[in-house]
């Protein structure tokens, strides 16, 4: 074998890898969000030390090495950045300042364009993971289902950190909105008051992630693949511009406009 394949063997061991555990990216992601480590730096102006860390989260001392390797992967996936200054408290441990980045700033709570942070504990849904490992099994249901014997609305009616969400409208709506318990109906107005919320929609729009929309970049790319992939737990799918257009001009509007907003989703607009 000569020095090239040598070479390329080894690029390509590495890349199976990095790909083999990338789900732990994801994994780590969760964790700082369950704990409010975005939340804890936050607190300390934005940058502060792993002892404030494990401190600011209520976490004994004895699972500061844990946290220490989560924000190492997390640095290194550009979540956190750090700075190495001179020396701890132990005089043989390098003390480390830990910094929100653009990204995790997304991740604190009363962000003024909205937290992020429930959208990762959605995504990073733990009973996700084994779902794909029943893609050979049959048809019938689908993954979800086939998984866990149960279609994931119905998982979701189990789990608790599932059913949180609220609904405003007017007084003489909600008087006549029948709930199940799982839906909370608040009344009031919006031009007078908007509770608390992690997203309002101020008006009946599309949106939705469009496939190839957005600049044609390979971070979009390795976006967008993974995002329709995730979509197949529920036997969805995510379609491209071809796909809307065919559901678009099929239900009798004659035009429309795909406006890329932010990450991946885009804002349809349709004419009649």
């Amino acid at each position: 074998m000569d020095a090239q394949s040598v070479k390329d063997l080894v690029l390509a061991q590495r890349e199976l890898f990095h790909l083999g555990l990338s789900f732990l990216e994801s994994m780590a992601l969760k964790c700082t969000v369950d704990l409010g480590i975005p939340n804890a730096i936050h607190l300390h102006g934005g940058s502060t030390t792993l002892s404030d860390v494990v401190d600011g989260i209520r976490l004994p001392e004895s699972r500061k090495l844990y946290v220490r390797r989560i924000m190492n992967l997390l640095t290194i996936s550009g979540i956190f950045t750090e700075d190495v200054g001179g020396h701890g408290n132990q005089g043989d441990e390098a003390l480390v300042v830990y910094k929100l980045t653009p990204t995790s700033h997304l991740l604190v709570d009363g962000n003024k364009l909205g937290s992020m942070a429930p959208l990762v504990q959605f995504l990073v849904y733990p009973l996700i993971v084994p779902t794909f490992s029943w893609l050979k099994k049959g048809e019938g249901w689908n993954l979800f289902e086939m998984a866990h014997g149960c279609s994931r609305h119905e998982m979701a009616m189990r789990n608790g950190d599932d059913n949180a969400c609220s609904v405003l409208d007017l007084p003489h709506v909600v008087s006549q909105a029948h709930g199940d318990g799982t839906v909370q109906f608040i009344a009031g107005h919006m031009f007078e008051h908007i509770p608390k919320a992690d997203a309002v929609l101020l008006k009946v729009i599309t949106i939705d992630a469009v496939i190839g929309a957005g600049p044609p970049d390979m971070a979009s790319k390795e976006t967008h693949a993974p995002y329709d992939f995730h979509m197949v737990c529920i036997d969805g799918i995510e379609r491209d511009e071809r796909g809307w257009q065919k559901i678009i001009l099929e239900a009798g509007f004659s035009a429309y406009k795909i406006v890329s907003v932010v990450a991946i989703h885009s804002v349809l607009e349709v004419y009649p």
